[in-house]
């Protein structure tokens, strides 16, 4: 298991210049008036950590992630955001005692990742991610509104949920994966088949046999 030890962002949202939040060890709490920013910490987490949806950042679009400058302010032309990992009980596959896991999004829309200041793909990183048990769209987080919606679920999606937080989901991801490889193989020898057909065509012939009639057909 790894914690996060610091988090910076730049130009992200509400962070108009650079700010560093440290976490300690145990719980941590932020406090503060409406509008000051307390939801945004957690959507530069989920940012970060490479959630896919724009609209689960409460934005629109990737773009307008970064900061616009507010009423006198000066737009940014990038949101940049870093999350620190300790990594002394090696959660992680590499070999540093801290992992720096940093997504930066243009005003086109692109998004760059990195891991320990290397430019890295998305999937890159979040392969990384996930030996640590970490997935950006899975249950790490729980946002605004995850625990009415979780009441509200179906017990048979109720169940999902807490099988994908067991670890036991991934097992039937493998089931379904190794069942859609058999049906790919299984039609690939029906084609193998159907063209055997055509290239042999059907014949019959006789073999005949001393004192008695036979017809094999093949």
């Amino acid at each position: 298991m790894t914690v996060i030890t610091k988090l910076t962002a730049k130009g992200f949202k509400s962070f108009a210049n650079k700010t560093e939040v440290l976490f300690m060890p145990g719980f941590n709490c932020f406090l503060g008036a409406n509008g000051n920013g307390k939801s945004n910490v957690v959507d530069a987490l989920c940012f970060v950590l490479g959630k896919s949806s724009a609209r689960g950042l409460r934005a629109e679009k990737s773009a307008n992630l970064i900061y616009n400058g507010g009423k006198k302010g000066k737009p940014a032309s990038e949101a940049e955001v870093s999350i620190h990992f300790d990594n002394s009980n090696k959660a992680f596959p590499l070999e540093d005692k801290e992992i720096k896991i940093t997504r930066i999004v243009k005003q086109n829309g692109n998004s760059i990742y990195k891991l320990n200041d290397q430019t890295m793909t998305r999937q890159q990183v979040v392969d990384v991610l996930h030996a640590a048990r970490i997935d950006p769209d899975g249950h790490n987080v729980v946002l605004q509104g995850d625990i009415v919606h979780f009441m509200e679920m179906k017990p048979t999606e109720r169940r999902e949920i807490i099988e994908d937080v067991a670890g036991i989901s991934i097992f039937e991801e493998k089931k379904q994966k190794a069942m859609g490889e058999l049906t790919r193989v299984q039609e690939r020898l029906n084609e193998a088949e159907h063209v055997g057909f055509e290239v042999f065509p059907k014949a019959a012939f006789q073999l005949a046999c001393p004192g008695d009639n036979m017809s094999i057909e093949v």
